[in-house]
């Protein structure tokens, strides 16, 4: 599959992952116009506020982005717009600056088909993988996430107990070692033949880069089982794990690119 094709699967299961959420709780909603989707909360956290799938004219990109950000200032919740490769960007991108919006954050996406993936051979096996459904692996995930940032662990365990089943397309994982320490966790989502995998969280440790490559190779050879996803997708938070999944075949498609406002930044 070409990359071109990969990028776009990637972005619409990015997309389609956020439309999700509200599912999972019901202080999320997604609105959904003709020209962009919004994801909007109470939660005061861009994690649970934005705007994707902009398909603006260029006659009324100023008004509809002035009346979009409107919904979120008065709710007094800071949000982004993302910018992908079904938008026009360039003329987006110019929109966005000129209403003082700033890039801050690329995020990479590494895409791959799952035929094509390189399963290296890792002797001894030093890490496993744990659907995050159980009360102990929510309690794993949620002692590896409160150290990063605890308010994100504290939103994650509000949806948590209300999240993913064991059948659902949006599942939570969590990477233990052979010590029973979790050291690795992500998020993915699985829809129309794609699976996309999110919110990666890699402990610091001299077996780092170890442990990322068991991981998604568990997590391929589980995806493998269930004869579901064809492509994969990865938002790479990280060099050193873009390098160890580029290691495992996947490729550098492009980015998604989060906006915000200024006043938002202060």
């Amino acid at each position: 599959m070409n990359e071109k094709l990969l990028y776009l699967r990637a972005e619409e299961n990015f997309y389609k992952k956020l439309v999700f959420l509200p599912g999972l709780c019901d202080r999320l909603q997604a609105k959904r116009y003709v020209d962009m989707v919004c994801l909007m909360s109470d939660i005061p956290s861009v994690r649970y506020n934005a705007i994707f799938n902009l398909q603006l004219s260029p006659n009324d990109m100023h008004s509809r982005l002035q009346e979009v950000s409107k919904l979120y200032t008065d709710k007094g919740v800071p949000f982004t717009i993302h910018v992908g490769p079904s938008s026009d960007a360039v003329t987006l991108i110019k929109a966005l600056r000129e209403q003082n919006f700033q890039c801050i954050k690329k995020a990479p996406v590494m895409a791959t088909t799952l035929d094509e993936v390189t399963l290296l051979r890792n002797d001894p096996e030093t890490l496993t993988i744990m659907d995050g459904t159980s009360q102990a692996a929510r309690a794993l995930r949620y002692k590896l996430m409160a150290p990063v940032d605890l308010l994100w662990a504290q939103e994650e365990k509000l949806l948590a107990s209300v999240g993913s089943t064991k059948n659902s397309p949006y599942k939570r994982w969590v990477g233990i070692n052979n010590a029973g320490e979790p050291v690795m966790s992500c998020v993915t989502f699985v829809d129309q033949g794609h699976c996309g995998v999110y919110d990666i969280i890699v402990v610091p440790h001299e077996d780092a880069s170890k442990y990322i490559t068991q991981f998604f190779q568990c997590l391929v050879r589980f995806f493998h089982a269930c004869h579901t996803p064809e492509t994969m997708s990865v938002f790479v938070p990280e060099v050193e794990l873009e390098k160890r999944i580029a290691a495992l075949s996947f490729k550098n498609v492009g980015t998604v690119d989060a906006y915000m406002q200024t006043a938002d930044l202060l």
